[in-house]
């Protein structure tokens, strides 16, 4: 976590990397390397650490929400609007996941489920 705080993202990942082969259901290091890895721009690594993270814990809305914003990214907002649609199931009250999914939905054309989600 700290190579990442110092934007230093070659060594996050290789830590983390080191962490997973150490411990292959380590949730943790699957979700802050996908964070590391979105950081980048690098959204279909960050949707497969984030997709590992929640076959550990599926329970875990800020990886639901976290994957959704990848794959909004990379305008794929079907899955996009799945994943915060989750994201809010587990945590009703993260307004974030909310506002979000209104985008994907604007994003899509859905304009009055965008406005629903909105409000």
């Amino acid at each position: 976590a700290a190579y990442d705080d110092l934007g230093e993202y070659a060594k996050a990942i290789a830590d983390y990397t080191q962490a997973i082969a150490l411990d292959s259901n380590n949730a943790t290091a699957y979700y802050n390397r996908g964070d590391v890895y979105a950081r980048l721009g690098e959204y279909a690594k960050a949707i497969a650490d984030y997709t590992q993270a929640i076959a550990q814990n599926p329970k875990d809305a800020a990886a639901y929400y976290n994957r959704g914003d990848a794959y909004a990214c990379l305008r794929e907002y079907a899955k996009a609007i799945a994943d915060y649609t989750q994201a809010i199931a587990l945590d009703p009250q993260n307004a974030v996941a909310y506002n979000n999914r209104g985008l994907a939905y604007a994003d899509w054309g859905k304009y009055a489920k965008a406005i629903a989600d909105y409000t």
